[in-house]
Formats: C-alpha cells, sequence, structure tokens
C-alpha cells in the first residue's frame, strides 16, 4: 500500500505518493516537496509544521503536543516528521 498526499504549496497542488512507513516529512522530502527542517525530524525546531486538511494521521504524541502548546497551533497544525498518515489518502498544507 501506498499513502496518496495531495500538497497544497507554492499556490500550487502535486499529488505525491510514498511508503506508510515513511512520517509525513520523509514522505514529502523524498518527493521533492520543500519542507523545512532544521533539527533532522526531531521535533524540537517545528519548522516542517503542516496542516492536515483530510485524512487521518497518528494522534499526537508528548513532545509535539508540548511544542504545539507553546506555539499556539491549531489542531489540524501538526509536525510532519513526527505524525504518519494512516489513511490511504490524505490532503496536507505547507504555511
Amino acid at each position: 500500500m501506498k499513502i496518496r498526499c495531495a500538497v497544497h504549496y507554492e499556490d500550487q497542488i502535486k499529488s505525491v505518493t510514498f511508503s506508510p512507513k515513511d512520517s509525513l516529512m520523509e514522505g514529502l522530502r523524498k518527493a521533492k516537496i520543500p519542507i523545512p527542517f532544521s533539527c533532522g525530524g526531531e521535533g524540537i525546531c517545528t519548522t516542517c509544521r503542516l496542516f492536515v486538511i483530510k485524512g487521518e494521521v497518528t494522534p499526537i504524541e508528548e513532545l509535539e503536543e508540548s511544542r504545539a502548546k507553546e506555539r499556539g497551533y491549531l489542531e489540524n497544525e501538526r509536525l510532519s516528521c513526527q505524525c504518519y498518515a494512516l489513511s490511504e489518502s490524505i490532503e496536507v498544507k505547507l504555511p
């Protein structure tokens, strides 16, 4: 099974696929989507944030929840390095 992902960024929408074993950040980067990060996917820098528009992703865990509260994230705003797609089809938006 591959994850199908519609990605909104830079005034365009691009459809990509990636493995469900990849975090959203890993999958998007492999698909050449320019998602920023500086902590190597550790959930510390928060630069890889995105908005989950459609589909299901893994629940938020303690580290990410702490960062989200500090920065006032919306409910659908996630760190792409900390979540994985649970749905076969998802839609995300980069800020």
